[in-house]
């Protein structure tokens, strides 16, 4: 029943909402070569970046040769690890413990040499490294803002234009010429938070109430409701997120969808009743999306989104 399912969802271009329709679903690597989660494209689309269900260690799938390469297995290496601009370099943090106590080490890897650069190293409060222009890293150190240019290989001046968002003691922290905490719902706990492509906006999920949008003082635009980990799409018009169901202790469900980022349309990418989809992640182009299911499978959906007004872009 499982492969027909999956069949089905390859062989039939599935239309699912009035904009929004999927080409095909695919799976790109076999059981055998192991089991993988939370994959991301590489720029150009031509790579993904994977990890395990723990985090421990980075891999690259090449989609082209089919090719699998293990970069390093560092534990916490797969935890928003993420790709340097240019696709030729890989950045992370890698977490070891000191008694009860974590410190993690800020590392820049060079994919073709598997060279490391240590950047940070057995830092307390590190967070994860954001992706930003010209060869250029951010990151906080104890909550104090750090730039590293990968190109360059040296650290720079921190203030940059470019506004970075991150959960910060349970509140959003927006770092930009200056640092300002945002509590748009009061005090909760704020988590999978970005900032939009266009820097005009912020995604963030509040557990038990949703995942919402608003501007940059913190004003709620849009309601998304249930959606768990919302990623942007690179132009900033969707939002990808999975709906996932458990029983207390493993998920019994989860489907991927995407809604538009003004929140009135929701089309969802997946249904299949005996596959559990979860973390999407979009290619640069905003045609693809990628994912995992629960048993460490990884899936590329192909979609086709119809432009405001006549005609398709892919």
């Amino acid at each position: 029943m499982r492969l027909i399912i999956l069949f089905l969802l390859i062989s039939a271009q599935i239309l699912i909402g009035q904009n929004v329709t999927v080409n095909n679903i695919t799976k790109v690597m076999q059981q055998s070569q192991g089991e993988f989660y939370y994959p991301k494209f590489n720029p150009d689309g031509s790579q993904l970046l994977l990890t395990n269900a723990n985090y421990q260690g980075l891999w690259i799938y090449d989609l082209g040769k089919k090719q699998l390469s293990q970069l390093n297995f560092y534990n916490g290496a797969g935890y928003s690890s993420v790709f340097s601009d240019d696709g030729l370099k890989i950045i992370y943090r890698a977490d070891e413990f000191m008694g009860m106590r974590k410190y993690s080490s800020l590392i820049v890897q060079d994919i073709k040499s598997g060279n490391e650069t240590l950047v940070e190293q057995k830092i307390r409060n590190l967070s994860v490294p954001e992706v930003l222009t010209n060869g250029q890293i951010f990151y906080t150190k104890d909550f104090n803002a750090g730039v590293f240019d990968h190109r360059a290989n040296k650290s720079i001046d921190n203030k940059v234009e470019a506004s970075v968002a991150y959960t910060e003691n349970y509140k959003i922290a927006l770092y930009s010429k200056e640092r300002i905490e945002l509590q748009p719902l009061g005090k909760n706990n704020y988590i999978w938070v970005s900032i939009s492509p266009q820097q005009d906006k912020l995604l963030f999920t509040v557990p038990g109430k949703g995942t919402y949008i608003s501007d940059l003082q913190g004003n709620i635009l849009v309601e998304l409701g249930y959606a768990n980990a919302p990623v942007w799409s690179p132009n900033n018009k969707y939002v990808a997120y999975m709906v996932d169901k458990d029983d207390g202790y493993q998920v019994t469900s989860s489907e991927i969808f995407v809604a538009s980022a003004d929140g009135k349309n929701k089309y969802q990418i997946t249904n299949t009743s005996d596959i559990s989809e979860m973390y999407p992640n979009w290619s640069q182009s905003g045609s693809k999306l990628t994912f995992n299911s629960t048993d460490g499978e990884i899936f590329i959906a192909e979609l086709r989104i119809e432009k405001e007004g006549a005609g398709n872009e892919k």
